[in-house]
């Protein structure tokens, strides 16, 4: 049973003195998430027990790790074919206690790695891209949606992989989690401010997915199309340096700048990679 691992662990620390190790594995949907949720659940209330008065440390240790769940899910979790709230990316959770204070709880951090970034730009048939993409599309309001100038989830080349994508957004299930996400935010100190602006850069990647190059040999993205200053305008950079920089590649080789125009379809490969890469800044971001 899933607490009586989390008892043995806490009781082989205090007699053999050593750090102890959980590694929690299976195939997808097995209930990865929901059984770290509970080890940590159940090692930190132990630790209030057995420190009697003094465990409100410990609680209050348990009550922010669970405050950031809703966080690390809407960023870090997606619908796939076998599990509605899959978790793309791995979690280490480390818990410090102190051995010479009766190994009370006095710490904890949450590290990530391997986050699935391929799936910001693509996804398999039934599957989706992560939460918080629907998540905004459903919570904010309609005034935040037009200065950020994205638009419903069709519209969207990185959304409308999945034929049921409009259908998702106006479930219950994204504008509830969008609600959550927002009460963890804050509760986890994000100013409303800060919050707006992981927001903005969340639409900005679904802006990047739809700058097109058109059809010739060489790539063009139009600097004063509305798609370009949409894009450029969300992530705070000129519409000109924004499609420069996707419709060729630039290197410097003794001091002499060569410029190498790209076809459409690496131009888009770019876009791409651009995409998935500042998704990836915004994940380690709001994970830190």
């Amino acid at each position: 049973h899933v607490f009586k691992v989390a008892n043995r662990l806490f009781a082989d620390l205090r007699s053999h003195r050593q750090m102890q190790t959980c590694i929690i594995s299976g195939e997808s949907g097995a209930g990865k998430t929901e059984t770290c949720k509970l080890i940590v659940q159940q090692l930190t209330y132990i630790n209030s027990l057995v420190c009697g008065d003094d465990g409100k440390l410990a609680r209050d240790i348990s009550a922010k790790l669970q405050q950031m769940n809703p966080l690390m899910e809407a960023f870090g979790n997606a619908k796939t074919t076998l599990n509605d709230n899959s978790s793309r990316f791995g979690k280490y959770i480390q818990l410090y206690l102190n051995p010479e204070n009766s190994f009370r709880l006095c710490g904890a951090s949450v590290n990530h790695y391997l986050l699935e970034k391929s799936r910001v730009t693509q996804q398999c048939p039934g599957e989706h891209n992560y939460h918080i993409f629907y998540f905004i599309l459903a919570g904010l309001s309609h005034d935040v949606v037009k200065r950020f100038h994205i638009h419903t989830a069709s519209q969207h080349s990185y959304l409308r992989n999945n034929p049921d994508c409009q259908d998702h957004v106006k479930s219950t299930a994204c504008s509830d989690g969008f609600n959550h996400l927002v009460e963890s935010m804050t509760l986890l100190g994000m100013h409303k401010d800060t919050q707006l602006d992981i927001f903005r850069l969340v639409g900005a990647v679904l802006l990047i997915g739809n700058l097109d190059f058109g059809d010739g040999e060489i790539a063009y993205c139009n600097p004063v199309s509305a798609k370009a200053i949409d894009a450029a305008r969300a992530l705070a950079v000129e519409p000109a340096l924004l499609c420069k920089s996707l419709n060729a590649r630039t290197t410097v080789l003794k001091g002499e700048i060569i410029s190498s125009a790209y076809s459409p379809h690496k131009a888009q490969d770019c876009r791409d990679a651009a995409a998935r890469a500042i998704y990836g800044r915004l994940f380690d971001h709001v994970m830190s």
